[in-house]
């Protein structure tokens, strides 16, 4: 029988203080983030189970981005990214697995174990439209929740979850259109960024999340207007899976990550981590091989440069849209990333929800490799550029030993 965590699908009194704290990484509460699972344990290299959620984990995350065109062949874009939080892990308290006593002795289904947020959005190259939605959760009422056996994760009628035939159904929505996806894997197991899919996020080799990744799954179903009968649309899905004890390095203000594919059937995924200062703190990626091997790029052999910057109207934040990253890993032949936003305004305001402003949408360009060039396309995010804190922070404190 599968084990679950359920949540509550909304729970607007958490849009307060205790909400900023646990995805926002103000506090902490002096309480150290606990040790999540080893190098060799099932849930980290056994699939499906590796896709299910990992209850330890203080902070954990499934994402997917698409790139769709219809059959007027206008280009769409969609992100669905799904959050789940252990609010123990900021403030002590019961396992967020199990239901608190009451104060009668009895447990309690209403205890805020674990916290769950939700973004959606999608945007039309065309129009430039752009529309975000966001819900929260929590713990406790079977409304949302996260599956501890295989992929099913759900706030209310949104979802993403793995059938039995190994496709994801994925459900999401916002004030103007409703998006419904059938995805196909390219492979039996996601791509994993380092060993035991374990991906570092500072200098410091304690600070680390472990990391999955498919970047070129096959999607196709329809976006409607609203309920019923929507307009066919086909095209290639990036899906993330992201899990952590929680513990970020205070040096951190911000990041640049992009998840690129390739027009020769290969793929790129880069993240690079800011100081204060706008300097790189960490750097980490790799470019996937059709095969999935990864070729791994690391601290010094990547160079960013900004090319062009928006200014967001909203928000004022100034986000560079586009790049030119030079790669240079050992081993294999210096590559060129030209790219830049599809349309400029894919600014995400989370006010009703992770309380975050970040950047993030479709790019296009080229990667120019020993002279010959390929198509590029894919997602960019960017957080930190207008305050406020980035997506994923929940402890600013010492990571636990390994």
């Amino acid at each position: 029988m599968r084990s679950r965590v359920a949540a509550l699908g909304a729970w607007p009194a958490l849009r307060g203080a205790l909400l900023i704290a646990a995805l926002l990484g103000a506090a902490g509460a002096g309480v150290p983030p606990r040790r999540i699972d080893s190098d060799r344990d099932p849930g980290v290299i056994s699939f499906p189970r590796a896709l299910g959620a990992h209850p330890d984990a203080a902070l954990e995350w499934w994402y997917v981005t698409a790139i769709l065109r219809d059959d007027d062949g206008r280009t769409l874009g969609a992100q669905w990214t799904l959050f789940r939080v252990r609010l123990d892990r900021l403030g002590g308290g019961a396992p967020a697995t199990g239901a608190a006593p009451a104060a009668g002795g009895a447990p309690s289904a209403w205890r805020p174990g674990d916290l769950y947020f939700a973004h959606v959005a999608i945007g039309d190259s065309a129009s430039h439209s752009f529309g975000v939605a966001e819900r929260v959760g929590r713990t406790g009422i079977a409304i949302a929740g996260a599956d501890t056996a295989d992929l099913d994760v759900r706030i209310r009628d949104w979802f993403l979850r793995r059938g039995s035939d190994g496709r994801f159904r994925l459900r999401g929505a916002n004030d103007e259109r409703t998006l419904e996806l059938t995805l196909t894997p390219s492979r039996p197991r996601p791509v994993a960024w380092g060993p035991a899919f374990r991906s570092a996020k500072s200098p410091d080799p304690r600070y680390f999340s472990r990391y999955q990744t498919d970047p070129w799954m096959r999607a196709e179903g329809t976006i409607s207007p609203g309920p019923g009968a929507g307009r066919p649309v086909r095209g290639t899905a990036w899906f993330d899976h992201e899990w952590s004890d929680g513990a970020f390095d205070s040096a951190v203000v911000g990041w640049d990550w992009l998840g690129a594919r390739l027009g020769d059937g290969r793929a790129v995924m880069l993240y690079r981590l800011r100081d204060a200062r706008g300097g790189t703190r960490h750097f980490f990626g790799g470019i996937v091989e059709r095969d999935g091997r990864v070729i791994p790029v690391g601290p010094g052999q990547a160079r960013w440069s900004p090319l062009r910057e928006w200014r967001s109207p909203r928000t004022e934040a100034r986000y560079p849209v586009a790049w030119r990253i030079l790669l240079e890993p050992p081993g294999a032949a210096r590559m060129t990333l030209d790219f830049g936003a599809s349309f400029d305004a894919q600014e995400l305001v989370t006010d009703k929800s992770t309380r975050v402003t970040y950047w993030e949408g479709m790019v296009s360009g080229t990667a120019e490799e020993e002279g010959a060039r390929t198509p590029l396309e894919g997602y960019l995010e960017l957080t930190g550029y207008a305050g406020g804190g980035v997506p994923g922070r929940i402890s600013s404190g010492e990571p636990t030993g390994r």
